[in-house]
């Protein structure tokens, strides 16, 4: 059709869908018990799109740690938890794919975040006011923006605290006294490698490691 054309007519034919049921439970391992109250969101992993706040597909409160959803269409998902409670937040996901049948497994544990450290460098060796910089794990699979910051010391060592496991990428803001405007984060490595581009996902065995910005 060529550009200001008018179309009279156009017909779009709907083609039915099975849907399916996706329920399980949650567990909260810091306190041997299902939760008093959470909040589960299921999240459609749409290859077409990165914006998983459009990819929502439900999101229900768990009662005495069940959680239900129904109509779900065929595909991959994230079943996303967050509770609140002794004023912090916390959250665990777990990975459901559905295809020909109902889901009435699925499990989702929620523990104690981890710590993590690391290390701000700048190239050149050139001295830093870190006071102006704020380092942040973004987690890649939460719609609601949340993720961890970092506390940074004077000499460029940072920690991160209370960490859930999930997919990150890291970000940088603000920009130091004294420094130019194109001041920016040129790379972040974990153990090594670099995730700048790629991110990276962090579970209990990397509680440990060491990063360098």
């Amino acid at each position: 059709m060529d550009s200001g054309q008018e179309a009279p007519a156009i017909d779009f034919t709907l083609i039915p869908i099975r849907s399916f049921r996706v329920r399980g439970r949650v567990f909260d391992a810091r306190f041997g018990q299902a939760p008093n109250n959470c909040f589960v969101s299921l999240i459609h992993h749409d290859p077409a799109t990165s914006d998983s706040r459009s990819n929502e597909q439900g999101q229900t409160v768990c009662e005495k740690g069940t959680f239900e959803f129904t109509s779900v269409p065929p595909g991959a998902y994230s079943v996303f938890v967050r509770t609140f409670g002794e004023g912090d937040v916390r959250s665990a996901r777990a990975l459901v794919n559905v295809s020909d049948a109902n889901v009435n497994d699925v499990s989702v544990f929620l523990r104690r975040g981890m710590s993590l450290s690391g290390r701000i460098s700048v190239e050149g060796g050139q001295s830093l006011d870190f006071s102006e910089v704020h380092v942040w794990l973004a987690d890649t699979d939460d719609y609601t923006g949340r993720g961890a910051g970092a506390k940074i010391k004077p000499d460029g060592t940072l920690a991160f605290e209370n960490v859930p496991e999930g997919e990150y990428q890291f970000e940088i803001y603000g920009r130091p006294p004294g420094f130019s405007p194109d001041f920016y984060m040129k790379d972040a490595l974990v153990n090594g490698e670099s995730v700048l581009e790629s991110g990276w996902q962090f579970r209990q065995l990397m509680a440990n490691a060491r990063w360098k910005l």
